[in-house]
């Protein structure tokens, strides 16, 4: 199965669901397991329709980057988006996690040759770390959130199944302190959302708003459920990540 891409209002949105068929591009690691603290995650990313490698002449960049790299853990709460960089045939990303559990990698990226976005997965088992985080059985709609005196707000539309909906995205501090939010890797924010189960990942980037703090988001959801939602935005010169949930109707 091939991923959904909806592109609108300088908006792109990038979905996969990796239950069904086989994807197209085969996220191979030279690791299964590591233990937890920092190390050097390696990869290879294989195109079944050439049978060949994919390197970072074979990218286009996207959001200002050729490879964007996914991980949180299947509780829910240890999030990390890093960026690749090609080397020696492989990719190499820098890591941290200091939380056990077999975490969920995703890569995306979008094929220069014909423009396919794409989204690969695999899975990593951090180990010797603190307690995993137990899994979520569910989350609920939890549409405001903070990081330190960042706060972010969604808008209380509620979300139906299939069904293409707007959001509002605002952002301000808990001191009610003017906020500045520059762009984020080419965009207003990053929203990355993903199941209770993460089986299948959505990454969203807002369009500004009518006002520097506000945003729009567009989405579609594909199924019924509990989604977690990393925020990722530029407060000043300051990266912010804030965890949120909705429910899908």
């Amino acid at each position: 199965m091939q991923p959904f891409c909806f592109k609108f209002l300088g908006l792109i949105l990038v979905f996969t669901s990796l239950s069904q068929g086989k994807e197209r591009i085969e996220l191979k690691s030279e690791m299964t397991s590591a233990p937890a603290g920092a190390f050097s995650y390696v990869f290879q990313l294989i195109d079944a329709k050439t049978k060949k490698p994919i390197t970072d002449k074979n990218l286009n960049l996207s959001h200002e980057k050729k490879i964007h790299l996914i991980l949180f853990d299947p509780g829910l709460q240890v999030f990390q988006h890093v960026h690749p960089v090609f080397s020696s045939d492989k990719w190499r990303a820098d890591i941290n996690l200091t939380v056990s559990g077999k975490y969920f990698v995703y890569a995306q990226g979008e094929i220069a040759k014909d423009e396919f976005e794409f989204t690969a997965k695999a899975r990593i088992e951090i180990q010797n770390g603190t307690s995993a985080n137990t899994i979520a059985k569910k989350l609920g709609d939890v549409r405001t959130g903070s990081d330190g005196n960042s706060v972010a707000k969604l808008g209380t539309e509620m979300i139906s199944v299939n069904k293409m909906i707007m959001l509002n995205l605002e952002f301000s501090h808990k001191d009610k302190s003017a906020i500045t939010v520059p762009p984020y890797l080419g965009a207003f924010a990053h929203i990355v959302a993903t199941p209770l189960d993460g089986s299948s990942l959505l990454h969203v980037h807002p369009v500004s708003g009518d006002q520097p703090n506000k945003g729009v988001v567009h989405a579609e959801f594909p199924k019924k459920g509990d989604y977690r939602l990393w925020i990722q935005f530029n407060d000043g010169d300051q990266l912010k990540v804030i965890p949120l949930s909705i429910s899908v109707k």
